[in-house]
């Protein structure tokens, strides 16, 4: 062991230290890892209801991105409605929200109104957390892209030839009628649904639409700068059909005046003890399967 860690890195007993550099890249500039974009607000939203046998569920998913070069703020916010199951005429509705913020060097982010706490970002962490941030309208296309028929677009009125300076392309979404979802069983539509990256083709396969429509604007390198579309139609759950609507949006414009990129003071640092890395250690092989992390 000791041998290898102080061997030449091309042989084969320095698998060590080639394996460490792939495990931890050297340090980067965690700015240069993220877009750069001119100072814009993004303001993302996706509902989807269905009327089930019990009574209404609704999932409103709403995200606020402010960006000014490589710094950005994320707030994102999830609303879930369904009956309750003591009384199904009443209706719960259970809220999460997560906050980021990115001063183009440090990352701190707070579930609900828990504490700040700011994280490592070597491995490209604010990165993602941006772009998943602004992905929630090529998720819904994604989704829906399948039944949707792009026509283009002259500007106009409803649609500026440039959005915060971007010159974009537009195009009116309607329902292709030609489509038609393929049947899945309900084994291969509960592993999609239960899996986060096959999500977009579960509701590919248990929502089709009979009635579709909006409008889409992409700028040049591809990116959606705005978004309505409006869908509804009949989703054939095992329990029964349940009529559903999908509404979504995404607008672009100039960033607010009192947008702050600024960490706040009282985080907890990323350096900080965790308390069950802790436990892990000094129980080691004592620890119960259950408590183990895969």
């Amino acid at each position: 062991m000791l041998a290898a860690c102080n061997s030449d890195a091309t042989g084969p007993a320095g698998a060590l230290e080639q394996a460490l550099s792939r495990a931890r890249p050297a340090a980067t500039d965690p700015a240069a890892e993220v877009p750069s974009a001119s100072p814009t607000r993004t303001e993302a939203s996706l509902t989807l209801t269905y009327d089930g046998a019990q009574g209404r569920h609704r999932l409103v998913i709403e995200r606020v991105i402010d960006q000014d070069g490589a710094r950005f703020r994320v707030r994102d916010t999830r609303r879930y409605t369904a009956p309750a199951a003591a009384d199904p005429s009443v209706a719960q509705t259970h809220v999460d929200a997560i906050e980021s913020v990115f001063d183009g060097e440090r990352l701190a982010w707070r579930h609900g109104a828990g504490p700040w706490i700011e994280r490592d970002v070597l491995d490209g962490l604010a990165r993602r957390t941006l772009s998943e941030a602004l992905g929630l309208a090529d998720f819904t296309l994604a989704a829906l892209g399948d039944y949707v028929r792009l026509t283009p677009a002259v500007p106009g009125a409803s649609r500026p030839a440039a959005i915060v300076g971007a010159p974009v392309t537009w195009h009116t979404l309607t329902r292709d009628p030609a489509v038609r979802p393929r049947a899945l069983d309900e084994a291969t539509l509960a592993q999609l649904r239960d899996h986060e990256p096959s999500v977009a083709r579960w509701l590919t396969a248990t929502h089709p639409p009979s009635a579709l429509g909006g409008q889409l604007a992409r700028a040049a390198d591809g990116r959606v700068l705005a978004l309505r579309l409006e869908a509804t139609g009949t989703t054939p759950f095992p329990e029964g059909p349940a009529p559903f609507t999908l509404s979504a949006s995404h607008t672009t414009t100039a960033l607010p005046a009192d947008a702050s990129f600024a960490l706040p003071a009282d985080r907890l640092p990323e350096s900080r003890e965790r308390p069950w890395l802790m436990i892990e250690d000094v129980l080691g092989e004592g620890l119960l399967p259950p408590y183990r992390r895969p």
